[in-house]
């Protein structure tokens, strides 16, 4: 109620005054610490500045390598918004940092940002998929609930790709028709690449502190995957060689092609200091991560901390697929390092080993010449048609005994967690 009240006295004032602004902002994280103890020590980590200049009411913005929350008072008050309203906008500020987004992207665009307010919306309870129900009805999309950024901006591409003209004049029109709904993002792309690891540095470490800081009990609102992302950052791999493995997987499969001084440019041959091409080891991995009823999330969040590391050893794109009783392909996902890895349960189900490899022939012309990595407890069905896939890796939570398949037979090969190094 008190910064309900202080909200009317600011509309009722002549002129700007930053102090009653400044008041109203710290009276609101206030009762966010009451009722989201993370989303309140998430914010009460973050300084404030009032600027004149800053493009949005509210929003976050570096400043000396420290992310910050910046008013500009003039446009604050002149949005005149509701107790509400500033709650949802500085939840909103507490999740875009959470989920690392002031980083992702080199610069704004109504598109990415679209895509960053897509995904905190889906955390905001009473606004819910809000702004996503706006943009599937809007443009007759059927985007998935839970996604990350990433999911959003390659869907709203496609469609733009697919010659649907008005896709970035929506976008922005649901970002201008929710300005008192949402924090502005004009302020996130102010770093350069050399700037981004310390950057990073800085979110990772308000967030794991502002974890730390909420008693286990009230760590409800906490984003599952944030929570896995940061106990995957204390967790140690399992598995430290995964060159080995791929090499094990793939067999003597030519895959791909790098340069090599052993052989002849071919257009070229006549010029010896040109390099050719020889086949490479690897080009397209696909990784299936077992999501069933049998698999506990922190199991299946140590499993995707493995594809984690993994990523980071070997340069080389995944699609990472999470199966139960059924692949569930729409919510599959492109990853070029650990940082797209996405920390979240997906099915519950039972399991079905064989579901994989019926995916895998329904796409036979795209995946039959791929490794497939299947990551599982190995608690499936006991017989399997493999359709003729067999470069097949078999990646155990369990001891290789518990292996279902182990007394009929499996294709490609099998290691355990437990044993490999």
């Amino acid at each position: 109620m008190q910064v309900e009240n202080n909200l009317a006295r600011l509309q009722s004032q002549s002129g700007v005054n930053v102090a009653l602004i400044d008041g109203i902002i710290s009276g609101q994280l206030i009762q966010i610490l009451k009722a989201d103890r993370f989303s309140g020590e998430l914010l009460m980590q973050l300084p404030r500045h009032f600027a004149n200049q800053f493009d949005g009411n509210i929003g976050l913005s570096w400043i000396n390598h420290q992310i910050s929350i910046v008013i500009n008072p003039q446009r604050f008050k002149a949005a005149d918004l509701t107790a509400s309203q500033l709650d949802g906008i500085l939840k909103q500020l507490a999740l875009h940092v959470a989920f690392c987004h002031p980083l992702m992207y080199s610069h704004a665009t109504a598109l990415n940002q679209l895509a960053c307010d897509i995904v905190v919306d889906q955390y905001l309870g009473a606004q819910s998929t809000h702004t996503l129900d706006q943009l599937n009805f809007q443009m007759g999309g059927n985007l998935a609930e839970q996604m990350g950024s990433h999911y959003y901006l390659a869907a709203l591409k496609r469609m733009q790709a697919s010659g649907t003209d008005s896709v970035e004049r929506n976008a922005e029109q649901l970002i201008n028709g929710n300005q008192n709904n949402h924090d502005d993002h004009t302020g996130w792309q102010r770093f350069s690449e050399q700037e981004r690891t310390l950057q990073t540095g800085e979110l990772k470490h308000i967030v794991t502190r502002a974890v730390q800081q909420t008693p286990e009990k009230q760590r409800g609102t906490v984003p599952g995957n944030v929570l896995q992302q940061i106990e995957s950052m204390r967790a140690a791999p399992h598995i430290r060689n995964w060159r080995t493995l791929i090499r094990l997987g793939l067999g003597t499969m030519p895959i791909g092609s790098q340069e090599s001084r052993a052989r002849f440019n071919r257009r070229q041959a006549y010029r010896m200091e040109l390099s050719g091409r020889i086949s490479n080891t690897v080009r397209s991995i696909n990784i299936f991560v077992d999501n069933s009823g049998s698999m506990g999330d922190a199991e299946i969040s140590s499993l995707l901390n493995e594809i984690n590391h993994f990523l980071r050893q070997l340069a080389v794109p995944v699609t990472i697929y999470s199966f139960d009783a059924q692949v569930h392909a729409k919510t599959s996902y492109r990853a070029n390092n650990g940082n797209q890895i996405q920390f979240r349960r997906l099915g519950g189900g039972g399991t079905s080993f064989q579901a994989v490899f019926d995916y895998l022939n329904q796409h036979r012309n795209q995946l039959v010449d791929t490794l497939t990595i299947i990551l599982t407890d190995g608690h499936g069905e006991k017989i399997i048609n493999d359709h003729g896939f067999k470069n097949i890796l078999w990646i155990l939570s369990t001891p290789v005994q518990a292996f279902s398949l182990l007394g009929s037979g499996y294709p490609g090969n099998l290691v355990s967690i437990n044993t490999v190094h």
